[in-house]
């Protein structure tokens, strides 16, 4: 039957309760048990899923440590705690074989050779683990030996590829530097192409000035001969007309002058 069917159920007119509890308790004044306690409380309680709790003392506990604890004390569900009447004779008829069986039974060796076994099963899937663990730690060495050369690996790369970007930093560097070199020359250069230029038109613009007024002063010469030389027209064309009428007269005079000649060598 179900652990749980032991809960009080209610009844027809009650509620049934959550959990049921049981608790024994042992004397320990000889100290059968391990514990400097005068007395052992173990406890039991069973709950409506089936869930049980065990406790020592009120101390919540494994089954195993209650089933532990009570074999210290020589208590087994197993072995012959209460002789009942007839099992001695029965003891006496029994084969040596079979009574040495029920005397290790009685006394508790059997469940140490138990344990024994138990243990020596553990430890032989314990090895068997250990086996298994040390091949998959062969093969995580092997695995982790790549892992590393792959880190060094790694790490050369990196550092050849930190080297790089130094150099290419340094590269940079100087570039940029002769550029601005370049570029200070320059403008530098284009400073003083700019004052030279600024000279040049100043220069310019002087003989542009210059060269105005010249053309002024031409212009004023040319003005001022041109009413000069209406006015010397005018006279030098009387002094003309003059020497014309004079040259007239000459003229005549000679004429007159060789007739009179003509007439004398006659």
């Amino acid at each position: 039957e179900k652990s749980s069917n032991l809960i009080y159920n209610g009844g027809k007119s009650k509620k049934p309760a959550k959990e049921g509890e049981v608790s024994i308790y042992f004397d320990n004044s000889n100290k059968k048990f391990p514990t400097e306690d005068p007395e052992v409380k173990i406890t039991r309680i069973v709950r409506q899923n089936g869930q049980s709790i065990y406790k020592i003392n009120d101390k919540t506990r494994t089954r195993q440590e209650i089933v532990d604890l009570l074999s210290l004390a020589k208590i087994d569900p197993d072995t012959y705690n209460i002789i009942l009447q007839g099992d001695i004779t029965k003891f006496v008829e029994m084969h040596p074989i079979e009574r040495r069986m029920l005397i290790e039974e009685i006394s508790g060796i059997s469940i140490y050779e138990e344990k024994k076994h138990k243990a020596l099963n553990q430890l032989e899937k314990v090895e068997e683990r250990l086996k298994e663990a040390e091949i998959v730690l062969a093969e995580r060495n092997t695995y982790l030996k790549e892992l590393k050369k792959d880190h060094d690996q790694a790490l050369k790369f990196k550092d050849m590829s930190n080297k790089i970007s130094q150099s290419k930093a340094s590269l940079l560097k100087i570039q940029i530097d002769k550029k601005e070199k370049e570029k200070s020359e320059f403008q530098s250069n284009l400073e003083k192409t700019k004052q030279e230029l600024n000279k040049t038109n100043e220069k310019i613009n002087q003989l542009k000035q210059l060269n105005l007024e010249k053309k002024q002063a031409i212009e004023n010469i040319s003005k001022e001969i041109e009413e000069k030389g209406e006015i010397e027209q005018v006279s030098l064309n009387k002094e003309i007309e003059t020497l014309k009428i004079d040259l007239t007269k000459k003229h005549s005079r000679i004429e007159t002058l060789n007739n009179e000649l003509q007439k004398i060598d006659k």
